[in-house]
């Protein structure tokens, strides 16, 4: 959780550990959640979903849950949710690569979609193969005994409270399928959200939080002119294996990886 400027976040980061089932805040200020696993326990992640968020709150006095008292929320993780067919059937759709029909069948969809959970939350849409559950450094889907049936388990969910200018819309949805060090592969989003000029106390503007025009544009200039030279840099050094990244407006543009 942080302000930037005037704009306060919340993320709220999950990873599903088997039957385990509890909440601990690390010292990063992310608030780890645990929810239940395995394919037919629907109402048991629906459960815990409404536990965790009776977690928050933000003071006796606010008497307001923090969820709702945040600008943006993202809710991240490995929530467990499944594609309700079975592993045959799972199968037959993936070799015609048919994901919107395999989609259908997703719980997570289906559950927000009944207000049985994640009230409000939106999620971009998905065009990627299920991310779990891989054999360990191959693209082969589970090939134990078990023969678990391939889901989207690690999703990336965000809400806005204000649906107006103050609001947040994404870019891209995307896993990452060359890393294979996991049963699981990362899933990625962007996003741009606007941000408003900074906070108010007792209706006077906060100088802390303050947002400035000029210093912001300065601070993109200067990091823009960094990058060319960085790049020109680059490009002057004899012919060997680089590895190069784009730069972004970080102050308005995140990259969220699982």
């Amino acid at each position: 959780m942080f302000n930037l400027f005037g704009t306060s976040f919340l993320f709220i980061a999950c990873h599903l550990t088997g039957e385990h089932n509890d909440s601990v805040m690390n010292s990063s200020q992310w608030l780890v959640i645990y929810f239940t696993a395995h394919q037919q326990k629907v109402e048991e992640r629906n459960s815990d979903y409404k536990r965790i968020s009776s977690y928050f709150s933000l003071s006796e006095v606010a008497k307001a849950d923090a969820v709702n008292s945040y600008d943006y929320v993202f809710w991240l993780g490995d929530l467990n949710y499944r594609v309700d067919l079975s592993r045959e059937e799972c199968n037959q759709l993936l070799m015609k690569s048919n994901i919107l029909d395999l989609l259908m069948t997703d719980q997570l969809t289906g559950q927000i979609l009944a207000g049985n959970a994640f009230h409000q939350f939106s999620e971009q849409p998905i065009s990627f193969f299920p991310s779990y559950k891989y054999d360990l450094g191959s693209d082969v889907y589970d090939s134990s005994q078990k023969r678990r049936t391939p889901s989207w388990t690690d999703r990336i969910l965000f809400r806005s409270r204000d649906d107006g200018i103050n609001s947040i819309t994404g870019h891209g949805y995307y896993c990452c399928n060359t890393i294979c060090i996991s049963d699981h592969r990362p899933v990625y989003a962007y996003f741009k959200a606007n941000l408003k000029a900074c906070n108010t106390v007792d209706g006077i503007l906060d100088v802390v939080t303050a947002f400035d025009a000029e210093i912001y544009n300065k601070a993109n200039q200067r990091r823009k002119d960094t990058a060319e030279q960085s790049k020109e840099l680059r490009n002057r050094q004899p012919s060997t294996r680089t590895s190069s990244f784009s730069h972004r407006n970080v102050t308005s543009s995140y990259c969220v990886l699982l």
